[in-house]
C-alpha cells in the first residue's frame, strides 16, 4: 500500500492549522502532581494497611503505617481519609515520636499538622481509624447474597479514600502490605497471596505479600464465604471464586482465560507481571468489571455462566471482557496513567489490544469484521458541541467519568487507524518500547507518542495531538476531478444546522477505488483543508475509508454513493459494508442524505449473505424506529420490517444448530426481537409465547440464545398472570443470566398499568442496586412509555439517587431520553433545580438536550420522506 502525503500550501485564515501536542501537557514535571495534594514536598513510599472486617457488622476499625519522604521543610500536609473517625495519630522522625493532630477538611481531604517543623528524611506515619461500610457499591461496601454478607471493594478513580487513609491519586504508586482480619472461616482476598494466617478468639488474621508499586485505586478487598474454582494453565497460580453455591459457574471463565492471558504474555512479549490472578464474582457492582491487579473484580452476570447453558452471545462478551481486563494488567496496572486527563491512555489501548487478542485467540467471533460499528455511537456524540477532547484538564472527580465513550471507543480507533497506517510491526515496536520505558511506574500520553514516532519515523504525534487534543471529528469530502484526479476536502464534522467552530486534523486517510483495471488502494495522509492527488485512471467510484478503520466521517457525490451501494459485495469486504452504512446514518443526520434515501440504502443490504453485516443492518433500523416511527407509522414500519427480515430469519432459522457459525447465533435473537416487536410477525409471536411457557415450566427446555428476547417479545402483549410469572422468575432464580433476562423484560410490557408497576418494583422489589434501572432502560420505545418513565423519575427522584454511588448521580438525566420538546423543557426545567442537580448532572442534560433536539429536528426534517417510502415500500 502506497503511503503519500499531502502537504497542504494554503492554511485558511479562519481555520487554524492542525494542531502539535499542546504544550500543556508537553512541558508538566513529571514529579509534580496535579490533583488536591499538587506541590507539597512531602510522598508515600510505602504503607501497610491492617483492617477488621465482619461483614456482618456496619462498619469496621483498622490501621495505617504510613513511610514518608519529606523533600523540604513542612509545617502541615494534607492526605486522604474520607468521613473517618480517627483514634491513635502520630509520626515518628528520625528525632523519635512527633505528636499530631489531624482535622478532616472537604472532599474527603484531612490536614496533619505536626507539633513541629518536619525537616527533610524519612517518617513514620501511624494512624488507627473506624468508618462505616459504604452500601451504594463503591468504596468499601457490605451487601447480601441469599442468607451470606459479603464484602467488595470498588476504588476508581477516588474511592480509596472511603476505606482507608492513603494519597489517594495515581501517580502515588508504592508498594502496600495489606493483613486482614475476619470472622473465622470466611475467605478473604486481595491483590497479592497470603504470606501467613493465624486465628485467635474466632478471627482469622491473614498478612498477604507486599504488592508492587500500586496506585491506590488498584487495590481491591473481598470477604465472605465463597467458592472457589481454580484456574489451572495459567503461569502464576489462579481461581475463580464466586457467592455460595455459584462456583460451578465459573467453568467457562476458567476454561478461556489461560489462553487469552497466554496470547497477551506473547503479544507483550514478557510475562505478565503480578504474583497471581483471582477473579471473583460481585452481586453488587456497576463497572462490570475492574483491573484490580491479581484480583479482578467481576458483575456476577459477566462472570459466571451455567456452562450448559450459555449463548454465543454471552460467552463472546466473557472472551472479550476477559481480555480487556487482562490487558490492563500491563495497560493501567504496570504502566498507569499520571493523572486522569490521560485515562485514554489505560483505556484506549487496552481496548485497542482487545481485538487484537480476541481475534487471534478466537477468530470464530470475526472481532476483526464486527469491530467495524464499534465507534459509530461515540462519533455522533463527538458530532454535538457538548463534546469534549480525550485529553483535557480534570480537576473534579466527575471530570473524569464524563464521557467516558471517547476513552474506550474512540481512543480505541483513532489507534486502530494509526496502526493501519504505519503497520502492525512498527506500531506494535512502539507501543513495546513504551511499556518497557515506564515497567512499574507512571506515563503521560507524549510518552505514547513518542515511542510511536521514534518506531516509524513518521509524525504520529501530530496526527494523535490533533484527535484526542481537541473535540470532535473530520468530515473528508471527495471530489472527483476530470482525468483521474481527485480533490479531497476535509471540515469538521456536525449535525445539521449545528454550528461549530471549524477545525483541522492530520488523517490518514485509507483510498479504495475502482478502476478499469480494477480495485486498487493507497493511503494519503491529509494535513490541510484541501488537497489533489493524480489517482491515474478514470474512477468508477472511491471508497475514503478503506476497511473502515478510520475516525472520520465521509462523503461522495450522490451517484458515487448509488454505486457503492449496489457495488458486486466482492468489491466491499464485510468491514466496508458495515461502515457504509454506519456512515450513512451519519450522513442523514447531518442532512447530507434523505430519510427515504436511507430506508433505500439499508434496503440494498438487507439481503446480504453475512451475519455480521445482518447484524448491521437489523441495529440501524432500531435507529429509524426512535427517529421517525410515530403511532401513525407504526403499521406500515412493521410491515416494512417484516418484507425486509422475515426472509432473513427463514434463512437462518428460530432455533440453532449444532455447530453452526457463531455470528448467527448472535444475529438470531435481534432478527427475533426486531420481527417480534417492530415487525409484529404473527409466527414470531407464536413462537415466543410458546418459548416463555416452555421456560417457565422448565428452563433447560429452551435454546439459551433466544430466552431474552423470546421473553421480552410475549411481554409486550402480555397479562396480569404472565407479569406475575416474571416477577417471580426473578426472585426464585439463583442463576445471574436467567434472573437478568426476566428482570429485563418486566419493564417490556405494552399494558399502562403493568408498566407503572414495574417502575415500581425496580425500587420496592428485591432487587440489587444496579438492578434497579434495567426496568427503567427496558420500557417500551414510544413517546409514552418514555413520558411514563420520567414521571416515575421526577416522583422518585430522591430514592434513585440515593441508591447510586455518589460519581453516577449525575447521569440520570439520561433516564429522561425521548425525541419530544414538550418533554426536554420539562426534563430541563426539572434538572434544573438545585435540589436535583449533582456534580456531573449540568454535562449529562447537555448531552439529553442536544440528543433529543437532533432527533426532534431529523423527524420535521425527514419524516415525510420516510413515510412516503415506507408506504410506497408495500
Amino acid at each position: 500500500m502506497r503511503r503519500v502525503s499531502l502537504i497542504s500550501l494554503l492554511c485558511i485564515v479562519a481555520v487554524a492549522c492542525a494542531p502539535q501536542p499542546s504544550q500543556d501537557f508537553v512541558d508538566r514535571d513529571r514529579n509534580v502532581f496535579r490533583g488536591d495534594l499538587a506541590h507539597q514536598p512531602i510522598r508515600p513510599v510505602r504503607q501497610s494497611i491492617e483492617l477488621r472486617l465482619d461483614p456482618a457488622q456496619e462498619e469496621f476499625t483498622g490501621a495505617v503505617m504510613i513511610d514518608l519522604e519529606v523533600e523540604q521543610d513542612v509545617e502541615s500536609f494534607t492526605f486522604h481519609g474520607d468521613q473517618m473517625d480517627f483514634g491513635r495519630h502520630e509520626m515518628e522522625g528520625p528525632g523519635g515520636p512527633i505528636p499530631m493532630d489531624v482535622t478532616a477538611l472537604d472532599n474527603g481531604l484531612v490536614k496533619a499538622t505536626p507539633d513541629r517543623s518536619l525537616e527533610p528524611g524519612r517518617y513514620l506515619m501511624a494512624l488507627d481509624f473506624s468508618r462505616p461500610f459504604e452500601i451504594t457499591a463503591s468504596g468499601l461496601y457490605r451487601m447480601t447474597a441469599g442468607e451470606d454478607a459479603y464484602l467488595f471493594t470498588q476504588f476508581e478513580p477516588t474511592d480509596a479514600r472511603r476505606a482507608f487513609p492513603c494519597w489517594d491519586e495515581p501517580s502515588f504508586k508504592i508498594p502496600y502490605r495489606v493483613t486482614l482480619q475476619v470472622p473465622e472461616g470466611l475467605t478473604a482476598l486481595t491483590n497479592t497471596p497470603v504470606d501467613s494466617r493465624t486465628t485467635s478468639d474466632g478471627w482469622d488474621i491473614i498478612e498477604f505479600s507486599e504488592t508492587p508499586p500500586l496506585p491506590s485505586y488498584l487495590l481491591a478487598i473481598a470477604v465472605g464465604p465463597f467458592d472457589r474454582l481454580p484456574m489451572d494453565g495459567l503461569s502464576v497460580p489462579g481461581a475463580i471464586y464466586a457467592p455460595r453455591g455459584q462456583g460451578s459457574m465459573g467453568a467457562i471463565a476458567a476454561e478461556i482465560t489461560p489462553p487469552i492471558l497466554e496470547a497477551l504474555e506473547q503479544w507483550f512479549d514478557r510475562p505478565y507481571p503480578f504474583a497471581k490472578l483471582d477473579f471473583v464474582a460481585v452481586p453488587e457492582f456497576w463497572p462490570g468489571a475492574m483491573e484490580n491487579p491479581g484480583l479482578v473484580t467481576w458483575a456476577d452476570n459477566l462472570l459466571l455462566l451455567d456452562p450448559e447453558r450459555a449463548s454465543a452471545l454471552q460467552r463472546r462478551r466473557l472472551i472479550t471482557v476477559t481480555a480487556h481486563e487482562l490487558a490492563h494488567m500491563w495497560f493501567g496496572d504496570l504502566v498507569t496513567l499520571a493523572w486522569w486527563d490521560d485515562l485514554w491512555l489505560n483505556e484506549s489501548l487496552t481496548t485497542w489490544v482487545t481485538d487484537v487478542v480476541v481475534q487471534r485467540v478466537h477468530p470464530e467471533f470475526r472481532v476483526d469484521v464486527t469491530s467495524a460499528s464499534d465507534a459509530d455511537g461515540v462519533m455522533s456524540a463527538d458530532a454535538r458541541p457538548s463534546t469534549r477532547a480525550i485529553r483535557q484538564e480534570v480537576v473534579e472527580a466527575t471530570d473524569i467519568m464524563q464521557d467516558l465513550m471517547l476513552p474506550f471507543q474512540k481512543g480505541q480507533r483513532v489507534l486502530a487507524m494509526v496502526e493501519r497506517w504505519i503497520g502492525e510491526d512498527t506500531f506494535r515496536s512502539g507501543v513495546l518500547d513504551y511499556v518497557a520505558r515506564h515497567a512499574g511506574g507512571n506515563a503521560v500520553g507524549e510518552d505514547l507518542w513518542q515511542a510511536l514516532d521514534a518506531a516509524s519515523g513518521e509524525q504520529v504525534s501530530s496526527v494523535l495531538a490533533s484527535f484526542l487534543e481537541q473535540p470532535g471529528l473530520p468530515l473528508i469530502r471527495v471530489e472527483p476531478e476530470p482525468h483521474g484526479r481527485l480533490r479531497l476536502h476535509q471540515q469538521r464534522f456536525t449535525t445539521f444546522g449545528v454550528e461549530l467552530e471549524p477545525q483541522l486534523w492530520v488523517v490518514p486517510i485509507g483510498l479504495k477505488y475502482e478502476t478499469a483495471e480494477g480495485i486498487r488502494d493507497q493511503t494519503v495522509v491529509l494535513d490541510g483543508p484541501t488537497a489533489s492527488l493524480d489517482l491515474g485512471d478514470d474512477v468508477e467510484w472511491v471508497l475514503p475509508d478503506a476497511d473502515s478503520w478510520g475516525y472520520y466521517r465521509w462523503s461522495v457525490p450522490d451517484e458515487m454513493m448509488r454505486r457503492l451501494a449496489g457495488a458486486d459485495r466482492q468489491a466491499l469486504t464485510e468491514r466496508e459494508r458495515i461502515g457504509f452504512l454506519g456512515n450513512a446514518y451519519a450522513l442523514l443526520t447531518a442532512g447530507a442524505l434523505g430519510g427515504g434515501d436511507y430506508l433505500a440504502l439499508l434496503a440494498e443490504f438487507a439481503d446480504d449473505p453475512e451475519p455480521e453485516v445482518m447484524t448491521n443492518v437489523v441495529d440501524s433500523l432500531g435507529r429509524v424506529r426512535t427517529a421517525f416511527v410515530s403511532d401513525d407509522l407504526r403499521e406500515d414500519y412493521a410491515a416494512w420490517v417484516r418484507h425486509s427480515l422475515a426472509p432473513v430469519l427463514d434463512r437462518v432459522g428460530m432455533t440453532g444448530q449444532p455447530g453452526e457459525d457463531p455470528a448467527i447465533a448472535v444475529l438470531r435473537p435481534r432478527l427475533i426481537r426486531i420481527l417480534g416487536l417492530d415487525g409484529r410477525d404473527a409466527e414470531v409471536r407464536q413462537f415466543c409465547d410458546a418459548a416463555v411457557q416452555s421456560l417457565i415450566d422448565d428452563p433447560a427446555s429452551v435454546e439459551p440464545g433466544v430466552i431474552g428476547v423470546a421473553l421480552q417479545v410475549a411481554a409486550r402483549h402480555g397479562d396480569r398472570d404472565q407479569f406475575d410469572a416474571y416477577r417471580r422468575g426473578i426472585e426464585q432464580n439463583t442463576d445471574p443470566q436467567l434472573r437478568g433476562a426476566y428482570l429485563q423484560a418486566l419493564g417490556s410490557f405494552d399494558d399502562p398499568e403493568l408498566q407503572e408497576e414495574a417502575l415500581q418494583y425496580s425500587i420496592d422489589g428485591p432487587l440489587r442496586l444496579q438492578e434497579q434501572q434495567s426496568i427503567m432502560r427496558s420500557l417500551p420505545d414510544s413517546d409514552d412509555a418514555r413520558s411514563r418513565r420520567f414521571a416515575f423519575l421526577q416522583d422518585n427522584y430522591d430514592t434513585l439517587a440515593s441508591r447510586l454511588p455518589p460519581d453516577f448521580r449525575g447521569y440520570l438525566p439520561y433516564m429522561a431520553m425521548s425525541c419530544s420538546e414538550k418533554q426536554l423543557a420539562e426534563v430541563q426545567e426539572f434538572f434544573g433545580e438545585p435540589d436535583h442537580e449533582f456534580p456531573g448532572t449540568a454535562e449529562a442534560l447537555a448531552k439529553v438536550t442536544e440528543e433529543v433536539e437532533t432527533c426532534v429536528a431529523l423527524r420535521a426534517r425527514e419524516g415525510a420522506s420516510v413515510a412516503e417510502y415506507l408506504e410506497a415500500a408495500h
